[in-house]
């Protein structure tokens, strides 16, 4: 990462193991650049929410929650 001037910012890196219930035991802390990182069980990356086990509840519940919020006084029991 030095050779072309990305630098890591550990206030802002997130990163996730992606598998199978047995391999995300086995996988549990990176070391990058003296820093020491620990996954998240999921992350927020481009307007999607991605979790360990490539489940999109997280992301529909977060999406419906903010259509709901930003319908404010509309009536939207009828589509629903």
């Amino acid at each position: 990462m030095s050779s072309n001037r990305f630098k890591l910012n550990p206030g802002k890196t997130e990163f996730i193991w992606l598998g199978i219930r047995q391999q995300l035991v086995v996988m549990s802390l990176l070391l990058l650049k003296d820093q020491l990182f620990v996954p998240l069980d999921k992350i927020h990356d481009l307007g999607v929410i991605l979790d360990c086990r490539l489940n999109v509840e997280a992301h529909v519940a977060n999406v419906v929650r903010c259509s709901f919020t930003n319908s404010g006084n509309y009536d939207v029991s009828g589509v629903l």
